[in-house]
């Protein structure tokens, strides 16, 4: 694998597995770990300001090159606002869906970075060898009318990507 292709990509845009692939010509590969409902969640009901009969789809993903783990991905869907998703769609593209399928515009997002110990869960698909603590890219996703679709985390494997920010004063 060639690590000049996940140099730099930019924080600051929102793009799909689908979207790098084509502008980096590589092929990243998407493997859908599990896809399922969850509901009384207090973390989400609060992210989403929902009420606790709310529900949302819960797509555990990972991301790979060379069958190198690049990175693993938590997605929470309202399903007030996304009503279907199967394994096909959370295999291959979910914003390729919401855009062409339901016709949603996809408005911006808001991420946070943070850091913590890595889980078992994580540990065990990325394989990182002397490292424990991982960063996480904490993304709200919106549409353009404002309303949160999405919440997910994503750990990147530390060796395989450098992210980029342009500020401005």
């Amino acid at each position: 694998m060639e690590k000049r292709n996940l140099e730099n990509l930019p924080l600051t845009s929102i793009q799909t597995t689908q979207e790098i692939n084509k502008m980096q010509n590589i092929n990243i590969k998407t493997n859908l770990l599990s896809l399922y409902i969850v509901q009384g969640i207090e973390k989400l009901m609060k992210k989403f300001n929902v009420s606790e009969d709310a529900d949302f789809y819960k797509v555990v993903r990972i991301n790979s090159l060379d069958d190198e783990v690049l990175s693993y991905s938590t997605s929470f869907f309202d399903r007030k606002i996304v009503p279907f998703l199967n394994e096909e769609i959370a295999k291959n593209s979910i914003y390729e869906y919401l855009e062409k399928d339901l016709k949603l515009k996809i408005g911006y997002s808001r991420r946070d970075i943070n850091f913590r110990k890595i889980t078992p869960e994580e540990q065990k698909y990325l394989k990182l060898k002397d490292i424990n603590m991982v960063v996480v890219i904490e993304t709200h996703a919106y549409l353009s009318n404002g309303a949160l679709f999405q919440y997910e985390t994503i750990i990147h494997h530390p060796e395989k990507f450098t992210f980029t920010a342009i500020a401005k004063r």
